[in-house]
């Protein structure tokens, strides 16, 4: 009991971008797991240190480790998504590509329908995400959008608010008032649960929508951004600061 209430008490720390906390707590999970011989310790373990390293932004840090563990578990999907999803930050992008077509090639009929379906699901969309993959994006929207008003967690880490997912893929593909909609429902779960991880990634996602949208970042989304970056120095969310400065050149330069 003590064992699962800490995997719960990691999932919150994560979530509100306590990252110190989450680290120091799954790291005191896996040794309680250890001792005690639970089976799944190392998988679980690995899953929150990747999502807590990932949410605060240290994927260059993290490279080496998940490609290691990717070569040496080749049957183990997540371990190799874990990998593409760190390659489409780290300027590999034609390994992460190769990761995504695995999956498009079999229209992702290969997942497994577990605990892990969905969070599977949503690292192949986060790789078509960064990769600005619109075929990919449009074969994974049917198959995550019915569960757009859920959360993912699979018992161990979580993704958050599906519905942000949903409205990624959807502004991806052009639909801009769908992309809105879902979008604005993941940044009101966010709000109501104080993850302020999603909180702040939701209100980025939602300019970047508005700037492919109208072709410019007006009064809304750029306060959209200035609230981002608040919680992102509050909270040490580095990854997602960059993509604020980087998205504010982007339209700076197209309106230049």
């Amino acid at each position: 009991m003590h064992w699962i209430v800490a995997i719960i008490e990691t999932f919150q720390a994560t979530m509100a971008a306590r990252f110190d906390d989450a680290e120091r707590t799954a790291t005191e999970t896996f040794e309680l797991g250890s001792q005690i011989g639970e089976s799944d310790v190392f998988s679980v373990f690995a899953a929150q240190i990747f999502v807590i390293g990932t949410f605060a932004g240290r994927h260059a840090d993290m490279l080496s480790l998940v490609e290691q563990s990717a070569r040496e578990n080749p049957d183990l999907m997540v371990f190799r998504l874990a990998f593409g999803i760190i390659c489409t930050t780290v300027d590999r992008h034609d390994e992460a590509r190769a990761i995504l077509a695995e999956g498009v090639d079999q229209a992702f009929r290969h997942v497994p329908p577990d605990l892990w379906w969905m969070t599977t699901l949503i690292g192949y969309s986060i790789i078509a995400i960064e990769m600005e993959d619109a075929s990919a994006a449009a074969m994974l929207l049917p198959l995550i959008e019915p569960s757009a008003a859920e959360v993912s967690f699979n018992g161990a880490t979580s993704q958050g608010p599906i519905s942000a997912y949903v409205g990624k893929l959807h502004s991806l593909l052009g639909h801009h008032e769908h992309a809105d909609t879902y979008l604005r429902a993941a940044l009101a779960t966010a709000v109501s649960f104080g993850w302020h991880y999603h909180h702040a990634t939701a209100l980025i996602d939602l300019a970047r929508c508005r700037y492919r949208w109208h072709g410019r970042l007006d009064a809304e989304a750029l306060s959209w951004l200035e609230e981002a970056a608040t919680i992102c120095d509050e909270h040490g969310i580095r990854s997602w600061a960059a993509r604020i400065v980087d998205l504010r050149n982007d339209t700076s330069t197209a309106t230049g």
